[in-house]
C-alpha cells in the first residue's frame, strides 16, 4: 500500500452489496475521479483505478473477507435532486441500486 501524508478529504462513494460466496463477500464502489484519492490509468479493458481508495479498498478486503470491483460514476457527477424529484450522480447510482458492472 502506497504512504498517504497530509492529506483530509471528504470519501463519497456509493457502495452497493453484490452476493456473499462461501464467506466472501462482495461489493461493486461506485466513485468519482478526484486525485489522488482516485485516479484513473490506461483505457478500455486495461483502465485500472489507483490512489488513496482503491489503495484503502485492496487493504481492508482480505481483513473483512470481501473483494470490491471499483466503478466510475456513469454522469461524472456526486449527485443533486432533480426538477423531477429523481438523484443524479453517485447519489443517483445508490438510490437506483444501479449494478453495472
Amino acid at each position: 500500500m502506497d504512504k498517504w501524508h497530509g492529506y483530509t478529504a471528504f470519501l463519497l462513494v456509493s457502495v452497493f452489496y453484490i452476493s456473499a460466496t462461501e464467506g466472501l463477500t462482495d461489493y461493486r464502489v461506485t466513485t468519482i475521479l478526484h486525485p489522488p484519492l482516485v485516479m484513473s490509468q490506461g483505457d478500455g479493458n486495461s483502465r485500472k483505478f489507483v490512489g488513496l481508495l482503491p489503495d484503502l479498498l485492496d487493504k481492508i478486503g482480505p481483513m473483512m473477507n470481501a473483494t470490491f470491483s471499483l466503478n466510475h460514476v456513469q454522469d461524472n457527477r456526486y449527485g443533486t435532486l432533480d426538477n423531477t424529484g429523481n438523484w443524479t450522480g453517485m447519489i443517483g447510482e445508490l438510490v437506483n441500486k444501479v449494478s453495472i458492472i
